[in-house]
């Protein structure tokens, strides 16, 4: 597995015609979000990564980058041949100064 930081990601170092998928809780996404991921929930992961593209990279973002890697991991045991993990997740995300969008509520 490939890693990655968000500020390797807001400088362009990114895998070209990746895959972007935030694998949080809709409560977590409701909360903040990094709107150039996709919502995919870890809890319904296993029914849902069908829907990825095993020819393009998948870049993988969670909280901190836990939920992240075990997800990338798993991918990695269905045959997608780069995936990358954003280590330090939407926290680091925010600390770095990533365009990320919070709930007004």
């Amino acid at each position: 597995m490939n890693h990655c930081t968000p500020k390797d990601l807001l400088e362009g170092r990114s895998p070209a015609n990746a895959q972007f998928i935030d694998v949080r809780e809709p409560e977590e996404l409701a909360e903040v979000a990094w709107p150039m991921f996709a919502a995919m929930p870890m809890s319904g992961f296993q029914g849902t990564f069908q829907e990825l593209d095993k020819n393009r990279p998948v870049v993988i973002l969670c909280r901190s980058g836990k939920r992240s890697e075990n997800c990338g991991i798993f991918l990695e045991s269905k045959g997608f041949a780069e995936v990358w993990n954003v280590d330090g997740g939407i926290i680091q995300a925010e600390e770095e100064g990533a365009p990320v969008v919070f709930n007004q509520d």
